[in-house]
Order: C-alpha cells, then sequence, then structure tokens
C-alpha cells in the first residue's frame, strides 16, 4: 500500500504534460486572450483599447501555439480567427471598426477556450 502511494504521488512528476493536463496552456492562454480582448470591448480610450487588443493577440498567439501542441484541431482554428480579430483591432483606422472586431475576437476566443476545454477530458 505504501509503495503504491508513493507511485502515485511520482507519477504527476514522471508523465509528460499532454497526458496529464490535456490542453490546460490552450484554456489558460484562451482565457488571457478573451480577459483582455473584454477589457479592451469594454474600454473607450483609444489607446487602452490598442494595448488590450495588442496583449489579447499575443495570447490568442500562445493559445494557438499550445492547442496545435495538444493536438487540439478545432481550438487551434478558433484562436487563430481569435489571433486575426485581435491584429486587425488594432490596426483598425476608428474607434467602431476596432469594436467590430474585438466582438468576432470575443466569440472566438470564447469558442476556442471551450473546444480547448473538451479536449483536454
Amino acid at each position: 500500500m505504501k509503495y503504491l502511494l508513493s507511485i502515485m504521488t511520482l507519477l504527476p512528476l514522471i508523465l509528460p504534460a499532454p497526458v496529464l493536463g490535456g490542453c490546460s496552456d490552450a484554456v489558460t492562454n484562451g482565457f488571457d486572450c478573451y480577459r483582455y480582448a473584454l477589457r479592451a470591448a469594454r474600454d473607450s480610450s483609444w489607446p487602452t483599447i490598442r494595448d488590450y487588443a495588442e496583449r489579447s493577440r499575443l495570447a490568442a498567439e500562445d493559445a494557438q501555439n499550445s492547442a496545435e501542441e495538444c493536438a487540439c484541431y478545432e481550438a487551434e482554428v478558433e484562436f487563430q480567427s481569435a489571433y486575426r480579430h485581435a491584429r486587425d483591432a488594432v490596426k483598425a483606422e476608428t474607434l467602431e471598426k476596432s469594436k467590430e472586431h474585438l466582438q468576432l475576437l470575443l466569440r472566438a476566443a470564447k469558442a476556442g477556450t471551450e473546444a480547448a476545454e473538451s479536449c483536454g477530458n
């Protein structure tokens, strides 16, 4: 019994992360992407919106890479979309256009995060 308990304690340290955690990094990065996009969407200051949209873009890129590593194709595609919308929100010429891209970004980030959660199970 003691032997079994010690093996169970050491098992998480020995097994690779994808076996244990599934797509937990993709979920975490996807949530960050969503959180930053939401902050941008709720703000009215153009410099702040661009700053949070850029942070969201970087988080979307990390989420996409994490989804690729854990072989979660659906999440990867959604995070690619989130990345494009974040990039377009940063580059938008007007506040209204940026807000439009942020709404699309929020949908993609949420869908990607949900897909990554499903892949992790």
